[in-house]
């Protein structure tokens, strides 16, 4: 299973978007440069609709938990949080997701 969290902006002229595990130090990514040690995740950004994904494929019951997508400009900071909810339904782990923005 691939979870895609997408996080909608305004056209950045100078701006950068970070994604990271909230009870984690380390970003998973900045801009478009993965620097999670994790394979499995990996960010897109479509230019047309200016969204920008944190994209998580394989997904685990460790990956639950808040993530938060931070865009910074030359003037401000803004923070959104999304939650991942991982429930695993058989000894199998077949997984599934839901997201709360």
């Amino acid at each position: 299973m691939v979870i895609i969290l997408t996080r909608e902006r305004d056209v950045l002229v100078t701006g950068q978007v970070t994604w990271r595990k909230r009870d984690e130090i380390h970003p998973l990514t900045i801009g478009l440069f993965q620097f999670a040690p994790d394979t499995r995740i990996s960010v897109d950004y479509n230019q047309r609709t200016t969204e920008w994904s944190l994209i998580i494929q394989d997904v685990k019951p460790s990956d639950e938990g808040f993530y938060c997508c931070q865009i910074s400009t030359k003037y401000d900071r803004d923070t959104y949080d999304v939650r991942l909810n991982v429930r695993s339904t058989s000894p199998s782990d077949h997984i599934s997701c839901n997201l709360i923005f």
